[in-house]
């Protein structure tokens, strides 16, 4: 079932200007034409898990070797997760071929603009926030060049927390999205919920989000978001839940991006199509890089040594198979923290 919200997104256009740039930039692992890396990943890391048979997967490096046979984004075997996994890059669903060279053209001059005249999260918005600016943790990356080490790599597993317990059922995607995060104390509830948001209330009473909103929304024009629908009842829950665990996946997967993060004690950027199994020891803002250097990495990657068997830390296809088996089993938030901590994120 579906509901009209023209009138829900036009309400917002002050804030929710940047979601006309629905299109990722120059990311690690973007989605493209002809060229499904996201998808991919978490294809092959639902075959491991399949394969494994019920019991927890402990290592699926294998799969690495296999992305680039199964990167081509006309692959129908990406369908399900792999689709999923997609959302952060494009959550309002906006991206079509037939737009995306629009779509994308749009993305790198209003965002860089709409950023320009205001960095703040408030008034730039959803997508722009998340590839250039506040909300990078989407994307396993420093919301600005002033943030801390351990300031991004805190609101990376807040985010992984917030994710997974939508996937797992914990948080009820029907929950009031302005209430959950005005009693939620995370490093990212600010983020989240910025002052003076939309649609918390006032003009847009009538037309509260929930958290499914945030991951069931559909736009059918490439550069605008007033006319929107979101799909709702339990399909838009099941919708939701889905979304929730792409993201997850999407933001694992970013993390082993040499152009999104460091792993080991590397201290200049390595620009390259690898997975290291070191935990992060950096993450970058992409609003500094240097786009073509960054874009480097955009390619199938290769597994480094230090992913070698009795690794501690694993491989990204390895974290994204365990991930989706403890959403299925609906393990104890708390465990799968811990998880991301230990074997992919690091942290205490």
């Amino acid at each position: 079932m579906k509901r009209s919200t023209k009138r829900f997104f036009a309400t917002v256009a002050a804030f929710w200007t940047a979601i006309l740039c629905v299109s990722q930039p120059a990311s690690s692992y973007e989605i493209r034409p002809f060229l499904a890396l996201h998808e991919s990943m978490s294809f092959a890391a639902a075959e491991c898990l399949r394969v494994a048979g019920g019991a927890e997967p402990l290592d699926c490096s294998a799969y690495v070797a296999k992305l680039a046979s199964l990167s081509d984004a006309k692959n129908p075997r990406i369908e399900g997760i792999g689709q999923a996994a997609r959302w952060p890059d494009d959550p309002t669903r906006q991206i079509k071929a037939r737009t995306l060279i629009k779509f994308g053209f749009n993305a790198k001059l209003n965002c860089k603009s709409v950023l320009r005249r205001s960095p703040e999260i408030g008034q730039v918005g959803l997508l722009c926030s998340s590839h250039h600016g506040r909300l990078q943790f989407f994307h396993a990356m420093a919301s600005s060049s002033s943030e801390t080490f351990e300031n991004t790599r805190a609101k990376l597993i807040d985010w992984a927390a917030f994710t997974y317990g939508v996937a797992a059922g914990f948080i009820d995607p029907a929950t009031d999205y302005c209430g959950y995060w005005k009693d939620n104390s995370s490093s990212i509830s600010t983020s989240m919920r910025p002052p003076n948001f939309a649609f918390c209330g006032g003009s847009t009473a009538k037309h509260p989000w929930t958290i499914s909103t945030l991951f069931a929304m559909r736009c059918s024009n490439p550069v605008s978001s007033e006319t929107c629908t979101e799909v709702i009842g339990p399909a838009g829950t099941d919708l939701a839940r889905s979304a929730a665990a792409g993201a997850l996946l999407h933001l694992v997967q970013d993390s082993y991006s040499q152009s999104h993060a460091a792993r080991g004690t590397t201290s200049e950027p390595a620009y390259r199509p690898v997975i290291d199994c070191n935990l992060p020891s950096r993450f970058y803002d992409y609003s500094t890089q240097n786009s073509k250097e960054h874009s480097k990495a955009d390619k199938v990657p290769a597994l480094a040594s230090s992913c070698k068997s009795g690794a501690t830390v694993d491989d990204a296809i390895t974290a994204s198979a365990k991930l989706l088996w403890h959403i299925e089993r609906r393990s104890d938030p708390a465990i799968v923290i811990s998880y991301l901590r230990s074997r992919v994120l690091g942290g205490s």
